[in-house]
């Protein structure tokens, strides 16, 4: 079940602290209906959505993060926002993301090829004077050894960036190897990475398209081994999102390339047990929690 509310202790790879206070935004309104699973607020530890700009307009992201805000918790920018859109603009957008507790990052391809022109620390200078606050660090198309990665993560730390390491490679085709990830991600959070992004295509090869294969498990695996509260997973398909959330729990870290706007229409929901692909998971808690029956709940007011 998707729902067992944002309340108690989960087990396994859900274990999470519930020490943060709820987001109360929702519970002002006056159709909020006692135990409706309720949100941590920000900043979240687990949980987390991260979006990506694909180049909308400033006015529509202003607008975006005025009506949901509170439940975005990071904003990458593509590559070809970062490099084409006016310096201005990306300012703004970046003030807007600050104003509204979103943290903002560039795409780790874009120190990929500040690396190769020689120019990664001021890269990392100018996105400070941007007033970023995450950095991605990757490999994916640009070869690093550990030693070349440890010192982009030990340069953007030192800089006061909180650092999103993307791990694996694009176009991956094999299933992740648990005993190498888990290590390899270990060495990577000792450097000073804060989360891991498991690459797209790591997902793609593990889970099969609807987390069929018979690989699916080695996903789980690897979060209880590594800590669901350090990997963030680049899950673009709505049959993946499903999937993380139905096995590692509402509190799963997605993202970053995820539609600003699916968030509210789909996964967002989802995190409650709401619509028809997580099998409206919400209600049987509901009908558990309010001790009515499931036939009360189609009961006219003059039959009752």
């Amino acid at each position: 079940m998707v729902y067992e509310a944002y309340s108690s202790v989960c087990t396994d790879c859900r274990t999470v602290s519930r020490s943060l206070e709820p987001d109360r935004s929702a519970m002002d309104n006056p159709l909020f209906f006692e135990h409706l699973p309720v949100r941590p607020g920000k900043p979240r530890s687990t949980g987390i959505t991260m979006v990506r700009d694909d180049g909308m307009p400033t006015a529509e992201l202003d607008g975006l993060l005025g009506s949901y805000g509170h439940v975005l918790d990071y904003l990458k920018f593509r590559q070809f926002v970062t490099w084409y859109l006016p310096p201005d603009e990306l300012r703004a957008k970046i003030r807007l993301c600050t104003d509204a507790q979103v943290r903002t990052f560039l795409g780790g391809t874009v120190l990929e090829a500040a690396h190769l022109h020689g120019r990664t620390e001021q890269a990392l200078d100018t996105m400070t004077d941007y007033g970023l606050t995450a950095v991605e660090v990757s490999s994916s198309m640009v070869p690093l050894d550990t030693e070349q990665l440890a010192a982009v993560i030990g340069l953007a730390a030192q800089r006061g960036f909180e650092v999103l390491y993307e791990y694996g490679k694009k176009f991956q085709r094999t299933a992740l190897d648990v005993d190498e990830a888990a290590h390899d991600i270990g060495r990577l959070l000792d450097a000073g990475a804060h989360r891991i992004i498991v690459e797209r295509w790591q997902l793609d090869a593990a889970l099969g398209p609807a987390g069929e294969s018979d690989t699916a498990p080695r996903v789980a695996e690897l979060a209880e081994r590594v800590g669901l509260q350090h990997l963030v997973f680049e899950a673009e398909t709505l049959a993946h999102q499903v999937w993380l959330i139905e096995t590692l729990g509402p509190e799963v870290n997605l993202g970053p390339n995820i539609a600003p706007f699916h968030v509210p229409s789909k996964l967002e929901p989802f995190r409650h047990g709401i619509g028809s692909e997580v099998g409206y998971s919400l209600f049987p808690t509901l009908v558990s929690r309010t001790g009515t029956a499931v036939g009360d709940l189609f009961r006219t007011p003059a039959q009752a």
